[in-house]
């Protein structure tokens, strides 16, 4: 996501002209499609140079039932914001079994991790 974080704007070409705007066109998208009683898996940098306040009072306004799996940009966040906060997770959806790292951009079914041990997925994607 990388809220508050203005050089993500022209690095990955996002189409906003300001920190604010961009902030409120992701939370916008993200509360959009996101209902309250949702499971967020979050994998990694929801902030980026903000003020910790600032940054808890965002997460806040964010729907679902929030997982981090902290990224290599966090900061000491409010703990009660989050389900969970871990570094590696291991999730079942629909009996498949997935892995989730968020640091090495690692998210896969343990079915492909055996079938094909050099699969990668890239969920930390910055551009929209």
């Amino acid at each position: 996501m990388h809220f508050g974080h203005r050089a993500i704007i022209n690095m990955q070409n996002r189409p906003f002209e300001s920190i604010e705007e961009m902030d409120r066109i992701i939370l916008q998208n993200f509360n959009s499609v996101v209902r309250q009683n949702d499971t967020v898996y979050i994998l990694g940098d929801v902030c980026h140079q903000m003020k910790i306040e600032d940054a808890d009072n965002l997460i806040r306004k964010m729907n679902g039932k929030k997982y981090l799996i902290v990224g290599n940009h966090e900061k000491k966040y409010d703990p009660r914001l989050f389900e969970d906060i871990k570094d590696f997770m291991k999730i079942s959806v629909e009996g498949r079994n997935f892995a989730l790292d968020a640091l090495s951009d690692v998210v896969l079914a343990e079915e492909e991790q055996r079938r094909i041990p050099a699969a990668r997925s890239y969920p930390c994607t910055h551009g929209i």
